[in-house]
């Protein structure tokens, strides 16, 4: 078993990250780290950064795109980090009142001025699972978010009233009719 700090340390990392940028006048700035994304003023003539949200299936494209400005996106779940044992598939995301992988598919995502804040709740709201994590999300303030979990294969998503009011983007992928 190997512990890292993954659960936090890409928030603190951006966090930091964004801080010196803007000690140094850098507003309008991009902070990647490893998926999770911090973001600054938006670039000129844009309404914000269009950031991706991950998908529950590890190869398929984002379908849904966001316009972010002075937040953090972070996304924690188990698309590439799993392992499967005798046809039970364990996560990376260890509940620790069993002290094993989680054994649900589990995609999170949140958005939030605090990099750091917004990169370990989501890790938490995935071992919560979806109500108790909807929950999580709802009384932290400035925080919206998605859960899409999957226990036997059949996705389900569910979003906090925040996330609804977020401003969301249009796919690049897509080609305007």
């Amino acid at each position: 078993m190997i512990l890292d700090l993954g659960g936090i340390g890409k928030g603190y990392a951006i966090g930091q990250a964004i801080a010196v940028l803007r000690e140094h006048g850098i507003d309008r700035a991009l902070v990647d780290a490893s998926g999770d994304v911090g973001v600054g003023e938006a670039p000129p003539g844009v309404p914000g950064w269009r950031v991706a949200v991950a998908s529950l299936e590890p190869m398929a494209p984002p379908d849904t795109f966001l316009w972010l400005t002075h937040q953090t996106i972070a996304h924690s779940g188990d698309a590439w980090q799993h392992v499967e044992i005798a046809g039970t598939r364990y996560s990376h995301l260890v509940a620790p009142h069993t002290g094993v992988g989680l054994t649900g598919r589990h995609s999170v995502t949140l958005v939030g001025p605090d990099a750091m804040t917004v990169d370990a709740l989501a890790s938490a709201v995935c071992v919560l699972g979806p109500e108790r994590g909807l929950a999580l999300i709802e009384n932290t303030p400035g925080v919206a978010g998605r859960i899409v979990y999957a226990p036997q294969g059949r996705a389900r998503s569910y979003e906090s009233s925040a996330w609804r009011n977020l401003r969301f983007a249009p796919n690049p992928m897509e080609q305007p009719e």
